[in-house]
């Protein structure tokens, strides 16, 4: 009798010790997938938390492609349209009177202003924060230089506009200077030349900065998609243009072909194929 009762008691022992290593084995797995699940919480809040960041950043670059965008929409709409319109019926009047003929001609001699872009704040955001690549980064690097050229343009036919104001030429040697006639002291095409440059470096930042502004939309939504807490975060809304815009200050896609055709795999902005559509109607 004594012997069985020593055997339960001895039972009795190793069930309890057999208990305690599970209680044990049990609070280990727990302390060890609590802390592991608290790591995985912070980690994907500091995942969000850099996916907002870098969304901010993406926005902040959009505005200040707009702001770009919008300026270069508004020199061409209240300047650019007016100066090469009036300028080329000014060369067909020309040709039709017939060169040397012309004594009376009212020529556009209006300076005009400097039209005003907030470069150094987009060079920034555009290379140093949000760090551009592929087609968004050839896009924002051409019109930086496309402001700076155009800016240029604005100044030479300024300075050459004051030339032909005080100049003690002739009115038919000024006519000859703004027409880029030929003349016995020579041609002078000078004037032609920064009207067409105007318009051109006009219409490159207007194309750039609706490439980019697409670019940097879509750049934007592709973050948002990657995290699905970060889907919450309020996506920016596409840009929206009246057709009005399109039709008359938005350059077409033809012209910009050979680079579009440099990147393939890059969708083609949607108002960029509406104009191409306005051109064929």
């Amino acid at each position: 009798m004594g012997v069985i009762v020593e055997a339960l008691n001895s039972l009795l022992t190793v069930a309890n010790a057999m208990n305690l290593i599970g209680v044990a084995i049990s609070s280990a797995f727990a302390a060890y997938f609590g802390a592991w699940g608290a790591q995985k919480l912070i980690l994907r809040a500091q995942e969000v938390s850099e996916i907002r960041a870098t969304s901010n950043l993406i926005s902040s670059s959009q505005i200040f492609g707009y702001t770009i965008l919008n300026a270069a929409l508004i020199f061409k709409k209240q300047h650019g349209v007016e100066l090469k319109e009036k300028y080329e019926q000014d060369l067909r009047s020309g040709s039709n009177i017939g060169g040397a003929n012309i004594v009376h001609l009212r020529m556009d001699l209006r300076t005009l202003p400097l039209p005003r872009f907030p470069l150094n704040q987009a060079e920034t955001l555009f290379f140093e924060k949000v760090q551009l690549s592929g087609r968004a980064a050839a896009a924002a690097a051409t019109v930086l230089q496309s402001i700076e050229l155009l800016r240029e343009a604005v100044e030479l036919r300024n300075s050459l506009i004051e030339e032909i104001r005080h100049s003690s030429l002739s009115e038919p040697e000024k006519i000859a200077i703004y027409l880029a006639l030929p003349t016995p002291k020579g041609h002078d095409e000078r004037y032609k030349n920064v009207v067409d440059a105007i318009s051109s470096y006009c219409d490159d930042v207007i194309f750039f900065a609706l490439i980019l502004d697409f670019d940097l939309q879509k750049k934007n939504n592709d973050l948002l998609l990657i995290s699905r807490k970060a889907q919450k975060l309020t996506r920016p809304a596409a840009t929206k243009w009246r057709h009005e815009i399109i039709d008359r200050l938005v350059p077409s896609p033809d012209y910009y072909r050979e680079w579009l055709d440099g990147y393939p795999d890059d969708e083609i902005p949607p108002i960029l194929t509406l104009r191409k559509s306005s051109d064929a109607t």
